[in-house]
């Protein structure tokens, strides 16, 4: 039988990676998984966020925060490494090489090499013995990524990974670099975008078409909800963390336009940006009632969106992926407003399950797309709802999206 090992940031431990709980479900009914979280410390007191299948083990590569001994020990080694040096002499050669480069290189390599270190002292045995019945599985194409790279490069065993957003774009990095995207792609097996925009961004950077597949995400199907429609209030919701990235203050700075329709503005998720959103929310007009929900658990936020009405979901965010936020929406049946940007345009398609915007429009312009979104005549929003759902069903169903995942998964090992 095939042994998954799916490394996680932190993962089921800290909230963050909900997404990810469609995959298990899918996988622990299944194959053998063991979860392996390797963003950092992880007590062995600390409580699980998400509630997990009792068949799956969930083993944190990290218990205790890294020392000064280890740090120092693990930035020793980088410039033994031929492969370090590969990096520098590619960054020289393209004149890109910059300190703050050279600095994420080494914090990379570093903390790539420590979750390499890690896993190959766990699994040495099988790596050995039973390679090929062992797939590491990075759910980010990042520093585990990286040492599941270096796994295969050592010892001929099989790992693939996933690809996001602030894991794929060099852009969304202050520096505009992310380190060893050319080894990662040279040793791992597979490496999967969640958006056809990811796969063509890291072919047209890199080559390597032949390992880089598309294979979208998706959600579990909670079915449809009939919504009343004309509404007395018109119910908007938004659901991201509150860091600048998502822009979520521009939502409330746009409602703030729309004086002479009653809307109710429900956020889901936290973080940083919260008190500045806030402060923007207490200055909208008495016709927009606003309510910012936090962190929720997932069921919940399901839970939620079955029983109460939603009319419309926005997400204004700067740079994407390709947003479960929104995947999870339209399996509803809500038309959606999203920003152009990464691979929305593979899920909102304008005019006909929502409304796709420019990234740089500012709020009095987002204003008039919501209130266009809310004057559709009924006829009209009921043939935006019908696509949404259509749109989800053709190709963000999680259980047909991870079934033919682990199809090409076992065909690579």
């Amino acid at each position: 039988m095939k042994h998954i090992i799916l490394l996680t940031s932190y993962f089921p431990y800290i909230s963050g990676e909900q997404f990810i709980i469609p995959e298990i479900d899918y996988v622990s009914r299944k194959y053998d998984l063991v979860i392996c979280p390797c963003g950092g410390a992880i007590k062995k007191t600390t409580c699980l966020v998400y509630k997990i299948p009792q068949n799956i083990s969930c083993e944190p590569l990290f218990h205790n925060k890294f020392s000064l001994t280890e740090k120092v020990f693990f930035c020793i080694r980088i410039p033994f490494l031929p492969l370090f040096w590969e990096e520098v002499f590619w960054l020289i050669k393209r004149k890109k090489f910059s300190i703050s480069r050279i600095e994420a290189l080494i914090h990379f390599v570093a903390h790539g090499e420590h979750i390499f270190k890690r896993l190959e002292n766990r699994y040495r045995p099988e790596l050995r013995n039973d390679k090929q019945e062992f797939i590491f599985y990075s759910y980010w194409m990042a520093e585990a990524a990286y040492a599941a790279a270096r796994l295969v490069h050592k010892y001929g065993c099989t790992a693939v990974c996933r690809a996001h957003g602030g894991d794929l774009y060099a852009e969304r990095k202050a520096n505009k670099y992310l380190p060893m995207r050319r080894y990662i792609l040279k040793w791992l097996s597979l490496c999967c975008p969640v958006s056809l925009n990811g796969v063509q961004y890291l072919t047209g950077r890199y080559g390597y078409k032949e390992k880089i597949k598309l294979f979208y995400l998706g959600s579990k199907d909670y079915g449809v909800r009939m919504v009343n429609m004309p509404p007395k209030r018109f119910i908007i919701a938004s659901c991201s963390n509150l860091i600048p990235l998502k822009r979520v203050q521009i939502v409330a700075e746009a409602l703030s336009f729309i004086t002479d329709i009653e809307i109710d503005w429900i956020h889901f998720g936290d973080g940083i940006e919260r008190k500045n959103v806030e402060n923007a929310a207490r200055k909208l007009p008495p016709n927009i009632h606003w309510q910012l929900m936090g962190n929720i658990p997932h069921e919940r936020l399901m839970e939620y969106y079955s029983n109460h009405d939603i009319h419309l979901f926005i997400n204004v965010s700067k740079s994407e992926g390709l947003p479960v936020s929104i995947i999870e929406a339209i399996s509803f049946g809500i038309p959606v407003i999203a920003t152009d940007v990464g691979g929305t345009r593979e899920i909102v398609f304008d005019g006909k399950n929502g409304f796709l915007i420019k990234p740089e429009l500012g709020a009095q312009e987002i204003s008039e797309i919501i209130k266009k979104a809310i004057r559709m005549e009924i006829a009209v929003y009921a043939e935006y709802r019908d696509s949404a759902r259509a749109i989800w069903e053709m190709s963000f169903i999680a259980e047909e999206n991870m079934r033919l995942f682990y199809k090409t998964f076992f065909e690579v090992s």
